[in-house]
């Protein structure tokens, strides 16, 4: 794997793969203003909210995504989180996806990580823009007859994060993107967690896709197998 550099701007941590210019942590520093989520309102697991996007001194597109808390504290303190170990939650994803990208799983590829604070920290991601996709959720609901090829794709993916023993913790169709060619990319590992036995890891994917499924009415009719996870 790459190895990660440090570096600081101001109030500002910087992880990257990469020296960064002075440009492009001021470019960083900039965009890191309060986000809000750029989802449609009441769209089924669509996927990605809160991001932006930016352009590195060599050309190359990102996705920027802020950390936001969920649940009660969220309503309260969204951004900041509160710092338990050294790792940010930022920097617990950019390790974890090049992590995966090196055992062959298509995830996006981690570009920087930055943060701000001490105990009580802020943190954003920046991954290299995946173009020409759309959430699992789209193909689900939208072409049936297509989601046995993209579930396919998506199982061999797994299997192989379960043999490592890698658990996304937050996998559901909003988190899996799919490409022109019906190939998935996994997203959003900020949670994830290593060292898991794999069949545990199994039950869980297993358990978790299927409970997504059902919260959000996209089990397949009876008789039918579209968006199945088959482990």
């Amino acid at each position: 794997m790459r190895k990660l550099l440090a570096s600081t701007k101001h109030r500002y941590r910087f992880y990257s793969f990469r020296p960064l210019t002075g440009a492009e942590q001021s470019r960083l520093i900039a965009i890191s203003a309060p986000m809000t989520p750029d989802t449609e309102s009441g769209a089924v697991l669509s996927g990605r909210g809160g991001i932006r996007r930016i352009t590195l001194d060599d050309g190359s597109r990102g996705v920027v995504k802020a950390y936001h808390r969920g649940g009660i504290p969220g309503r309260f303190i969204r951004s900041t989180h509160f710092r338990i170990r050294s790792c940010s939650r930022g920097r617990d994803e950019l390790i974890f996806l090049e992590q995966v990208r090196a055992l062959g799983v298509r995830a996006p590829e981690p570009m920087v990580c930055m943060e701000t604070g001490g105990f009580f920290y802020r943190t954003w991601i920046v991954t290299r823009e995946l173009l020409h996709t759309r959430p699992l959720t789209g193909v689900i609901l939208e072409n049936a007859s297509a989601v046995q090829q993209v579930m396919d794709d998506l199982s061999r993916q797994l299997k192989v994060m379960i043999n490592s023993g890698i658990l996304h913790v937050d996998l559901h169709p909003g988190n899996v993107l799919v490409d022109d060619d019906g190939c998935c990319h996994v997203i959003d590992f900020d949670r994830a967690r290593s060292g898991v036995a794999p069949e545990r890891a199994r039950r869980f994917y297993l358990r978790r896709w299927h409970q997504a499924l059902e919260k959000h009415g996209l089990s397949p009719h009876p008789g039918q197998t579209a968006g199945m996870l088959v482990l």
